[in-house]
């Protein structure tokens, strides 16, 4: 879509209502991507420490997989992303994340 740049949907993934109903849930976000050519979702944390299913369903599609959130600080919660494939995570505690990755491979 953008040529060498790639281009991700954000989704707050039902964490709060959105007026765009395509930010409300991440199979929507997964259908849009897939349609539009896109790169992947970024979605907020919760949605995907809650329910692996959900990671699941981004990667069958091929897409890359982003979340941003308190609970990436959190370095549980980043080692559970890791096991569940997440691609990329967004951390104000960037040092934290990190060991976390660096620990558990």
């Amino acid at each position: 879509v953008a040529g060498d740049i790639p281009v991700m949907l954000l989704t707050d993934a039902g964490m709060s209502a959105m007026a765009d109903v395509r930010c409300n849930s991440i199979d929507v976000a997964v259908r849009l991507c897939k349609w539009a050519g896109l790169a992947g979702v970024v979605t907020h944390v919760g949605p995907i420490v809650q329910s692996p299913r959900v990671a699941s369903l981004v990667r069958r599609n091929r897409l890359v997989l982003a979340t941003y959130g308190d609970l990436n600080n959190q370095p549980e919660h980043v080692r559970l992303q890791q096991a569940y494939g997440v691609d990329v995570v967004i951390a104000d505690d960037v040092r934290t994340a990190t060991a976390a990755i660096e620990s558990h491979r």
